[in-house]
């Protein structure tokens, strides 16, 4: 009867070593999947976060621009937009002008942004494709894909402010003048 009990005490006593390490290893991948998991994370947080987009001044809501911006907790490098199809500004007629989105631009800081002025143009009935690309100060590359509708602008009202109907009646004087 002795040899019995003793015989199931160590039976027990190999089987909760296993099942000890068992789960101690089993705890370890947990945790190792949880500290990747949070890397992975505080990088999605500090890195930076380069946008492309259109906006309205309050000040002057005739005119529409362009921005790019940096939403990121880091500073992007060597940026670069490549918009398809190509934005044509033209403005005034026949003397086309670059845009800054066709230069690469080496800086931009975290909560910065680069804005240029849309004149009314046909850019408006269009889609575009962009893709930006830029770097961190570490050197890793980003290319973010989006795309810029401005389509819905036409459906938009904007409450008329004097400073607005001047610049319209002035925009429509100057395309009479242009025609005659």
């Amino acid at each position: 009867m002795d040899t019995v009990i003793n015989n199931v005490l160590q039976a027990f006593v190999v089987y909760n070593g296993i099942i000890g390490m068992s789960a101690t290893l089993i705890l370890a991948l947990i945790i190792l999947g949880l500290v990747k998991t949070v890397k992975k994370s505080v990088k999605e947080i500090t890195q930076p976060y380069v946008v492309l987009y259109l906006t309205k001044l309050q000040t002057d809501e005739s005119v529409n621009y362009l921005v790019l911006e940096n939403f990121g907790q880091r500073a992007a490098l060597n940026i670069a937009v490549d918009i398809n199809p190509e934005l044509e500004i033209e403005y005034p007629k026949g003397s086309p002008f670059s845009l800054f989105i066709e230069h690469r631009i080496s800086v931009l800081a975290p909560a910065q942004r680069i804005m240029t002025a849309l004149p009314p143009g046909d850019y408006m009935e269009k889609r575009y494709d962009c893709i930006i690309t830029y770097q961190d100060d570490k050197k890793e590359l980003y290319t973010r894909k989006q795309i810029l509708d401005f389509s819905y602008l036409k459906r938009l009202l904007f409450a008329p402010s004097p400073q607005n109907r001047i610049a319209k009646n002035l925009e429509k004087i100057s395309q009479y003048l242009e025609q005659q």
